[in-house]
This record gives structure tokens, C-alpha cells and sequence, in this order.
């Protein structure tokens, strides 16, 4: 160290700290004892008007004189000016004056105001640093604890997370109903390429859980959107309920041996259309002029089978004829469909399928079949009397075959059918 004397006074020249002793220096403070408060408390200036600023705007009852006190406790917690909004975000639960210590126990566990915002409102500290460490986010933890729901103690969830396991390999193991026991063996199953998926789902279908819970999974599962992809995110519930069978109804006699055709698709335009939903764009068209024709597979033999029942309605052996092939579809009515939507609480305005405050629907739905109507051109000709050909007497459009469908198949185009 060099021996080379140090005067205070020439340090304290150096800085803003004489200055800042003057009443006049905080002309952003109109009164003196203000201005007291902030320096009995050691904030230089910058650092009273940084806090001044930001405690104004996050507490409303508490008097300018209260400022320097919770200032000061906001600083023990590590806690700067900039950084005062984002921690109140995170600890808006909780009771002001207990804020900066809770915000000190957040920050010495490793967690910053954006971090400590995800879980701060409704896990403990405990629970969080789990969770974060482990990697979990918020929708992904909403999940767990509807698929641990009335199976498992805090301190068993705890031991849960204490796994070094991906978040979605947990979910897949809980969704199947498979025991903490196993995790270790299906996580070697993983690790030496097996392919799980089937054994999980088999697993899952024995899993008895109410329609209620079921619908609340699915809903969560769904926002994941499968990223990264697993059994986790497949739904619980098997489809749509209530449903319609597809009935093919002849309108005309035709030869025995008319097979229905076979469905293919439901759309030929699968990469163009989607199902009909409410609030959409779709809604301002006309369903029939926009829905895609479900894609069967007509064959050669229906064609021949159309063609001998209407030439026999004809009833003139001079005559012949002809239909176009494929037939054409159009979508005579679109038929109804009354979904019971869920129902927020009074804390969401939206339904909340965490929340057991918001409301499942009733499983039911009110359905009314849609109805295609399959119909082709028929060109009738009359043979010349010498045998020699033959000319055409009559063109007439033939509906010929009606097919009920539940209204969910139904595929449509805001460009219309692409025919």
C-alpha cells in the first residue's frame, strides 16, 4: 500500500456528497423533513428520486414520509429502484409491508422478479425452486397437479420433482397411471430406444378418472400444443360425444347389389378447409356454398349400378344413357350443433381449467345430422332406326343418394369447395 496520506475532505470534494448536505441540492422534495428522512435513511439524491418515483406509483396508502423506511427495507432485500415494479408484479398477493422480505427469500433462492412471477402466487418457495430448476413451465406444472389431483401429498409432489427427469416424461408416466416405482424403468426403456407411446396409452385407457377432471386435462394438455411432443398431450377424452353416424339413404331403386361407397376423407381439400367454428370469418358465409365435399371412393361399379336402375325407370328399350362420373355433392343442410361451452369464475372472465372455481359443460351435446345430396347428369339417347348411332333426347339432373353425417365432419373453405 503506498504510504501516501489520504485526505477525506479532498475525497469528499471529488463527489456530489457536500453538495447533496444542502436543503436547495433536492429541489425535487419540497419539504425539509422529506428531505431529512431520505438522508438519516443514506440515499444520495439520484437514489431517493429513483425510489420516490417508483413507490409512488405502487402504494397508495401509505404517506410521503413512509417512503425512506420502505425504501430502505426494498434495498436490505437487494432490491434496486428499476427493478421495484417488476418484484410488486411478482408479489402482488402479498401484504405490502411483508413484500421486500419475501422479495429477499425469492432472490437468495436464485430467482429474479420475471422468474419469481411464474410461480409466486400459488406455489411456495420449495415447490418453486423444484420446478424451476427442473425446468417445468407454469401450464406444465397446471398439468401435474390435475393428474396428481387427490393421489398424492405435498411431500410426495416434492419427491416428484427431486427427479432429474424432463417435465414431459413425468407427465407422461402420471397421465398413464404409471407409479413413481417405475419412472426408473421406463425411463431405460427411453434410453434404449424402445418406443413407449403404445405401452403408455395402454396403460392410460385403464386409468378411471371423472368427465370432469378429463375435460379439465385436455384442456391444459391442448394449450401445450404438444411441444415437445408425448403421450402427455393425446387427449383423455375419446373424441366427440354424441355422435352422428354417417347413413347413406337411395332415393331411387336400384339392382341388388348396391354397396354404399366407402369413405375416403372427409374433405378432397383437407389442406384448404377446417370445421365450421363459431366467431370465425366462416361464420358470414353461407355454409352450403363453402363446404367441401367429403372425399368417397366411387367406383366403376356403382357407375354401372346408377346407370341399369335408371335405364330401368326409363322403360324404353330404344333408349340408352349415360350419367357423369364422380357424382356431385352438395351440402343441403348443415345440419345443428348445441356445444355447452365452460364458464368462468369470478376471478376469469375465460375459463380457467386450473381453476375449480370455473365451470366443466354438461358432457352432452344437442346434434342434428348434416345431409349431403348426391346427384349426377343423365343424358338419355335414342338409337337412329337404321341402327347407326344415336342422338340425345334428354339431360336432367338426378338426385339419386342422400348421406347424413354428424356436423363436426364437415369441412368448409372461406374459397368455397374448389370445385
Amino acid at each position: 500500500m503506498s504510504g501516501e496520506r489520504v485526505d477525506v475532505g479532498t475525497v469528499m470534494a471529488s463527489t456530489d456528497w457536500l453538495d447533496e448536505q444542502e436543503p436547495g441540492y433536492w429541489e425535487g422534495f419540497t419539504e425539509l423533513t422529506e428531505v431529512n428522512l431520505w438522508q438519516q435513511f443514506g440515499f444520495a439524491y439520484a437514489e431517493a428520486e429513483a425510489w420516490h418515483e417508483a413507490l409512488s406509483a405502487g402504494y397508495d396508502d401509505l404517506e410521503e414520509s413512509d417512503f425512506p423506511a420502505i425504501a430502505a427495507a426494498w434495498v436490505v432485500a437487494g432490491v434496486v429502484a428499476e427493478d421495484y415494479s417488476d418484484w410488486l408484479n411478482a408479489l402482488a398477493h402479498v401484504d405490502p409491508v411483508e413484500r421486500p422480505k419475501v422479495a429477499r427469500r425469492w432472490r437468495e433462492s436464485g430467482f429474479d422478479a420475471q422468474t419469481a412471477a411464474t410461480w409466486a402466487d400459488n406455489e411456495e418457495l420449495r415447490s418453486a425452486v423444484l420446478l424451476e430448476n427442473a425446468g417445468w413451465s407454469r401450464r406444465q406444472r397446471d398439468l401435474l397437479d390435475l393428474l396428481l389431483r387427490d393421489r398424492y401429498s405435498v411431500e410426495a409432489r416434492h419427491e416428484l420433482l427431486s427427479w432429474p427427469l424432463p417435465p414431459v416424461h413425468v407427465l407422461d408416466y402420471l397421465k398413464a397411471g404409471v407409479p413413481l416405482s417405475q419412472f426408473a424403468y421406463y425411463e431405460r426403456l427411453r434410453r434404449d430406444g424402445d418406443d413407449i407411446a403404445d405401452r403408455l396409452r395402454e396403460l392410460g385407457s385403464k386409468v378411471e378418472r371423472s368427465f370432469e377432471l378429463s375435460f379439465r386435462i385436455d384442456e391444459v394438455a391442448a394449450s401445450l400444443r404438444g411441444d415437445p411432443p408425448g403421450y402427455y398431450s393425446e387427449p383423455v377424452l375419446s373424441g366427440h360425444t354424441n355422435v352422428v353416424d354417417t347413413v347413406h339413404d337411395l332415393v331411387i331403386d336400384l339392382p341388388d347389389g348396391w354397396e354404399d361407397p366407402v369413405l375416403l376423407d372427409w374433405s378432397i381439400y383437407s389442406d384448404y378447409s377446417r370445421t365450421w367454428q363459431p366467431g370465425s370469418e366462416l361464420d358470414l358465409l353461407i355454409p352450403e356454398d363453402h363446404a367441401c365435399p367429403p372425399n368417397f371412393d366411387w367406383t366403376d361399379l356403382h357407375r354401372s349400378s346408377l346407370e341399369a336402375g335408371l335405364a330401368e325407370h326409363e322403360g324404353d328399350d330404344g333408349m340408352t344413357l349415360e350419367v357423369s362420373w364422380p357424382p356431385d355433392a352438395s351440402l343441403w343442410t348443415p345440419g345443428l350443433l348445441n356445444v355447452f361451452d365452460p364458464v368462468g369464475c369470478e376471478v376469469h372472465e375465460d375459463f380457467e381449467p386450473a381453476c375449480w372455481d370455473c365451470t366443466v359443460p354438461d358432457p352432452g351435446v344437442e346434434v342434428e345430422p348434416a345431409q349431403w345430396r348426391w346427384t349426377v347428369d343423365v343424358t338419355v339417347y335414342e338409337r337412329h332406326e337404321d341402327g347407326d348411332g344415336r342422338s340425345s333426347v334428354d339431360v336432367r339432373r338426378e338426385h339419386f343418394l342422400t348421406t347424413d353425417v354428424d356436423p363436426r365432419t364437415v369441412e368448409y373453405s372461406t374459397m368455397g369447395p374448389l370445385v
